[in-house]
This record gives structure tokens, sequence and C-alpha cells, in this order.
């Protein structure tokens, strides 16, 4: 057998291939970090279980509050402006 021969069939079977010949032309896979992967699809599912719960429980914490001190303001002038009902 020819030396050239030989090369060529650890070389993907082509007689006079270069190393690295067949791989030209296409497109390399990005190269990932496992870890941060992981993480960033756990932080967009709980983004998506956040956003249920808003729809889900409605107000923030800032909007219940507001809305508690205006119901408490109005009770407080509804009953400020309230007449006595004295039976004569």
């Amino acid at each position: 057998p020819h030396p050239a021969s030989q090369q060529g069939i650890l070389m993907g079977g082509r007689v006079g291939a270069r190393a690295g010949a067949a791989h030209q032309g296409t497109i390399m896979a990005e190269i990932v970090n496992l870890r941060m992967a992981r993480k960033a699809r756990a932080r967009a599912a709980d983004k998506m279980q956040a956003a249920e719960n808003r729809a889900l429980h409605g107000q923030t914490k800032a909007e219940r509050k507001a809305t508690e001190a205006d119901v408490t303001r109005i009770t407080r002038t509804v009953e400020g402006a309230k007449r006595d009902r004295t039976e004569d």
C-alpha cells in the first residue's frame, strides 16, 4: 500500500486529505456554559411565575396601601358628615 493512501484512510478516507479539511465550510456550535444556561432558564421561569402571580393576585403592596388609605379617609369623612338622629 502506498503511504499517502494509508494517510488518506486515517483522514476521512480521501487520499491526500488535510487534517480538518472535512470541516471547512461548516458552522460550529456556540459554546454554552451550562451553569449559566441553567440559571438563565430558571430566571425566565421565575419571571413567568411572577407575571402569572401579578395577574392572579392583582395589586402591588403600594397599590393596596394607597387603596386602604383612600377607604379610611373616605370612611372618616362620611362618618364625620353624618347627622345625629335624635327622636324629639
